[in-house]
């Protein structure tokens, strides 16, 4: 039946295949293991964590259940690596934290907040941070990046102070962490009130939901002090960041839009254009670009 509907595919299909079935064992033996970036991630995530609870018995054992690394020579060679990797990251947690533990591990936020007598509610998974920081007025977050810095450390600040107590509102030390295997964690500190930070989330509502504010500015671009020259040079941006891939290369729906026509800037006034974008963006983003104001 195969045959008759494709001669070649079936034929190829017998040359390429050498048993299939009996050399599933053997190709699973020796073909290393090559986990995507997001799983590496959360599993050299959930080893800090392991260690941190004196639970690496279960973190194996989780391994095994959910069939993540079969029992071979590469299993075992991507376990080591797991655990190096691990290794480093856990000791840069040790010594961000050092006295200021247990550390709240991805807590789910659901923070009621109002705009206008309306009620919102921001929601999501949270950073990891320092569960005394309502007594020690320290609140330090630890997010797993290679961005320099963590909107989602930032955010987590956000809704963990908004969150205290109305009737308090004092001064609170905020550090915030970004950490990888790669480079040594530093902190981003600065001051916040309970009330500063219900102002920056009213901000971001506000610019998200009722001004529907939409043109693009990256990140990484605020932490640029030199303004591109022009439409064409801003684009080429999105597309090459000193030699690596830009945020438009992350965009999942990029081929959907024309950066030279749908993101909010147009060739004749771009300067001042893009000179709005950054105040209204940093705005937005209150303390993380204070150096840049």
């Amino acid at each position: 039946k195969v045959y008759l509907k494709d001669p070649f595919q079936f034929m190829a299909s017998q040359v390429f295949s050498n048993d299939e079935d009996n050399s599933a064992e053997e190709r699973e033996e020796f073909e290393p293991i090559d986990f995507s970036s997001l799983t590496s991630s959360e599993l050299r995530k959930a080893y800090v964590q392991a260690k941190l609870e004196n639970a690496e018995s279960d973190f194996e054992q989780k391994l095994k259940d959910q069939d993540l690394l079969p029992q071979t020579f590469f299993g075992s060679v991507a376990l080591e690596k797991i655990y190096r990797d691990g290794e480093n990251l856990l000791e840069q947690v040790k010594e961000i934290y050092q006295g200021n533990f247990p550390i709240e591990f991805e807590a789910s936020a659901n923070l009621l907040q109002k705009y206008n007598e309306k009620d919102w509610h921001l929601t999501g998974r949270l950073a990891w941070y320092n569960q005394n920081f309502e007594d020690t007025k320290k609140l330090i977050i630890t997010d797993f990046s290679k961005q320099k810095v963590s909107i989602s450390a930032y955010v987590t600040a956000l809704a963990l102070l908004a969150g205290i107590n109305k009737n308090r509102n004092e001064e609170y030390s905020v550090s915030l962490y970004s950490i990888n295997t790669e480079n040594n964690a530093k902190a981003l500190c600065f001051s916040m009130s309970r009330e500063e930070a219900e102002g920056i989330l009213s901000a971001i509502y506000y610019y998200m939901f009722v001004e529907a504010y939409q043109t693009c500015i990256p990140d990484e671009m605020l932490a640029k002090k030199k303004e591109p020259e022009s439409l064409q040079a801003f684009v080429s941006n999105l597309f090459s960041n000193s030699g690596q891939s830009g945020a438009w290369s992350y965009f999942a729906k990029r081929k959907m839009f024309d950066p030279y026509k749908d993101i909010g800037y147009t060739s004749a006034n771009f300067a001042e254009e893009y000179s709005a974008a950054v105040e209204h963006q940093l705005t937005v983003l209150g303390r993380l670009h204070d150096e840049n104001k």
